[in-house]
């Protein structure tokens, strides 16, 4: 596994409360702005069989911290940025565990509502997909004018 990291500049004054997780795939932060309390997490998802069947437990065990996450903390809004190995276009078992559980929570990627060309070159050089993603709340969605 690739490691994570959040990173933020020392000068800004934003408060920054981490948030304990039990999974390595995962790393949270509430950030605490003026009118607003962002739950920032991001993740490394693992990787998808490009399969209809396959072994969900750690796909699973890692959205269940998230949601286990995103219901005990206190926040208005969400934003999940990471590897999440998800592309939409896709028809396996783990794209479709994904899709369901965005919905079931009420989260959307960016990339619904921005095209966007590729986010992962593979390893010939030439062929593309969009593997990572910056998910959030639909209240965010319109306050991000552009995305690439």
């Amino acid at each position: 596994m690739a490691g994570i990291a959040q990173l933020s500049k020392k000068c800004l004054a934003v408060r920054k409360d981490r948030v304990v997780t039990k999974n390595p795939r995962i790393q949270v932060q509430i950030l605490n702005f003026e009118r607003s309390r962002l739950l920032w997490i991001n993740s490394y998802l693992p990787n998808d069989p490009l399969t209809v069947e396959f072994n969900e437990t750690e796909l699973l065990s890692v959205l269940a911290e998230i949601e286990n996450i995103l219901d005990t903390n206190q926040y208005d809004d969400v934003l999940w940025c990471g590897d999440l190995n998800w592309d939409m276009s896709r028809q396996t078992g783990f794209s479709v565990t994904m899709r369901r559980f965005l919905d079931r929570l009420g989260l959307t990627s960016l990339w619904e509502h921005h095209k966007i060309d590729y986010t992962h070159i593979h390893t010939d050089d030439r062929s593309v997909t969009s593997l990572d993603h910056f998910v959030c709340n639909e209240r965010l969605v319109p306050l991000v004018t552009d995305c690439g």
